[in-house]
This record gives structure tokens, sequence and C-alpha cells, in this order.
């Protein structure tokens, strides 16, 4: 009989900690892939995120950027050199970024074209990865506009770097 509510409690927990954990996004393809400027956003489904994405893709609408967003655990069929940013958006894990983020920074040979941004709940916490252009921020929905402005400030200044300071995308 213990075994049984044992193995109950059990199932419980792992059906809450299924619906607690980071939800996957769609994948979306924003402009034309034949733009002169391609920028892949790597993210989880959550308000905060979403806010985010939604800022980054509207401050590009109407400029030859090409956008992809996908899923985190999406990274590993992912090749950084197709793109001239990448944005990767994950939650903070044991303070560490996600292995998912992990794995793909240390299989991307130029790390300048990265910025990482990790939400934590711990707005004093910084996490930071070798070599990669790092935000952190809590998720309060009150920081969503700031944080996108510095992720765009830091996108511009990689785009603009790429094009030799190309028109459009000078830092704010």
């Amino acid at each position: 009989m213990r075994s049984m509510r044992f193995y109950a409690a059990l199932a419980v927990l792992l059906l809450l900690a299924a619906g607690c954990g980071p939800k996957r996004v769609s994948s979306v393809r924003y402009g034309s892939p034949s733009a002169g400027s391609k920028v892949l956003l790597a993210t989880e489904d959550t308000e905060f995120k979403n806010t985010i994405l939604k800022n980054v893709v509207k401050s590009y609408e109407g400029q030859d950027v090409f956008i992809q967003v996908e899923s985190v655990p999406a990274l590993d069929k992912i090749n950084a050199e197709d793109f001239d940013a990448v944005v990767l958006i994950n939650t903070c894990m044991a303070w560490r970024v996600e292995p998912e983020i992990e794995a793909f920074i240390k299989k991307t040979a130029d790390k300048q074209k990265i910025v990482l941004l990790t939400t934590t709940g711990d707005p004093d916490l910084n996490i930071e990865a070798p070599g990669v252009d790092s935000v952190t921020s809590a998720s309060r929905m009150e920081n969503a506009d700031h944080v996108s402005q510095k992720i765009i400030g830091k996108i511009n200044r990689i785009l603009g770097a790429g094009q030799g300071g190309a028109k459009g995308f000078a830092a704010p």
C-alpha cells in the first residue's frame, strides 16, 4: 500500500514538474531569407520572453533583415555560421545557462555574433558565458521594454560591425 502511494505521489510530482518547465516556441520566420542581414533568436515560450521577441521583431520591420525564431532545444540542428547575429534567450538553471545554450556557444567559432539573455529570479545575479555579450534580467514585465532595447542595441552593433557600420544599424 505504501509503495502505491509513493508511486502516485511521484506521478503527480512528475506531471507538475513537466508543466513548470520552459515551453517550446514554434519555428517562425520574419522577412526574406535573402535579406542582407540574418538574425537567429532562440527562446522559450514565456510572457516576458515573448514580449522581448515581439519588440525585437517589430524593431526590424521594413528593414533588410531576416529573423528566424527557434526553440532552445532546436539549437543542436542550427549552424550559427548561417546568421550574422544570434540571440539566445534562456532561463538560469542552477546558476548556469541551459545545457543546449552552452553546447551551442561552444560549437560556435565566432562568439562575438552571439548575444545571451538569461532570465533569473534574482535581479542581482549576473550570468555570463566566455566570449559572449551577456545580459541578465529578472523576468519582470516592467523590465521588458528596457531589456528589449538593450538586446536591440547589441544586435545593431553586431550587424553594423558585420556590414562596416551599415546605415540603420548604429548602436543606440
